[in-house]
């Protein structure tokens, strides 16, 4: 039985989860200097938000099932549809420029980088 990390997927050791949140403050400091207000996004998304974007070819690199409610959902392979929709459902509420950062892991059927 194999009990490694799933392809796609990779483990931090306390060294290396050290000097990732060392880069991700730094750059909330930098990002706050110039106006930029973080937000946070869904880890699990319908799929059909990353079909539209990249296609049916995208789904050979996602993590994919359906939900309880007998809809197609997915790990987040990337971060700008999310952001995409975020933008487009607020709009009338928002005040231009928007500036906003983020930060989050995403989750793809391919070599940890």
């Amino acid at each position: 039985m194999d009990f490694s990390p799933l392809r796609g997927f990779r483990i931090l050791l306390p060294e290396e989860v050290r000097i990732f949140q060392r880069v991700e403050n730094t750059l909330r400091k930098v990002f706050g200097l110039y106006g930029f207000e973080e937000i946070v996004l869904p880890t699990l998304e319908p799929f059909s938000l990353f079909e539209k974007k990249s296609g049916e070819e995208i789904e050979k690199h996602m993590y994919t099932f359906t939900d309880f409610g007998g809809r197609k959902v997915a790990l987040r392979p990337e971060l700008t549809p999310s952001v995409a929709r975020l933008f487009v459902q607020r709009s009338g509420e928002l005040k231009l420029p928007v500036k906003w950062c983020y930060f989050g892991s995403v989750f793809r059927y391919d070599e940890p980088q």
